[in-house]
């Protein structure tokens, strides 16, 4: 298992979220959420149009019979602290407040620089523009956080993609700042 590519993209996005639903709900039986993962993120043939990428997202988004109150997209989680920080993108400014309030949980539970993972909107911001399986919701203006980082992983689409090579004190820090954040910020049934 691993040597098996793919690690950072994305099997780590799926364990924080089975982690993260775990303990959100040892904690809160009434905590609200919906979990859903998406297939056809990815280009086929490696050639990016509107049409044969984001098809599960752009379904769901399609198809939606309430607007979420906020979703949560995560990708490529388990980086480099120093390269792979995930910052507010310039095209989504309805994310910056939720990001600032990220980064502060991040710095007020690691005060230590060098645990930096989430950064504040004010202090610095960026100016890619991702179409992943945020792009949907943020088109059709549904509240949504694209947790990836801008700057993506040294093995992103390598064999190097593998369980050895995840920064797991990255993971670590990922989770402690999500749940502080989302155990305060609940929504109940």
């Amino acid at each position: 298992m691993n040597n098996c590519p793919a690690a950072i993209d994305a099997i780590t996005s799926i364990g924080i979220i089975i982690e993260l639903t775990k303990k959100l709900l040892e904690n809160n039986k009434n905590y609200n959420l919906q979990l859903v993962f998406f297939d056809g993120e990815e280009a086929i043939d490696g050639i990016w149009t509107d049409k044969n990428t984001l098809s599960g997202s752009n379904f769901f988004v399609k198809n939606l019979k309430n607007k979420p109150e906020q979703v949560f997209v995560l990708d490529l989680i388990g980086g480099d602290i120093k390269t792979n920080k995930l910052y507010g993108f310039s095209n989504n400014p309805k994310s910056h407040l939720l990001m600032s309030k990220l980064a502060w949980t991040n710095n007020t539970l690691y005060p230590n620089s060098k645990d930096k993972i989430f950064i504040d909107p004010n202090e610095t911001i960026s100016y890619a523009i991702i179409k992943d399986d945020a792009y949907p919701f943020y088109k059709n203006n549904i509240p949504v956080i694209d947790l990836i980082p801008p700057t993506f992983p040294s093995v992103h689409h390598t064999n190097n993609d593998t369980l050895e090579n995840v920064n797991w004190q990255y993971i670590e820090i990922f989770i402690n700042v999500l749940y502080d954040y989302l155990s305060k910020n609940p929504v109940l049934n």
